[in-house]
């Protein structure tokens, strides 16, 4: 924590032969496993952070 050389975003040029970024479509797995999401993105981030604040050590 607090060290910035853990991650340089932009430090290592992308390979022209390399996609930019990749983005999973899970839809096949997630009937294939019977599983669906019980919170949405911004919902579940947002519970995590009041859960952490509860803890009182970061």
């Amino acid at each position: 924590m607090g060290n910035s050389t853990l991650i340089r975003f932009g430090e290592k040029s992308i390979s022209v032969n390399e996609p930019p970024f990749l983005v999973a479509n899970t839809r096949k797995l997630n009937k294939a496993v019977n599983w669906t999401d019980q919170y949405k993105l911004d919902d579940g981030l947002e519970q995590t952070l009041q859960w952490k604040d509860t803890l009182g050590i970061f």
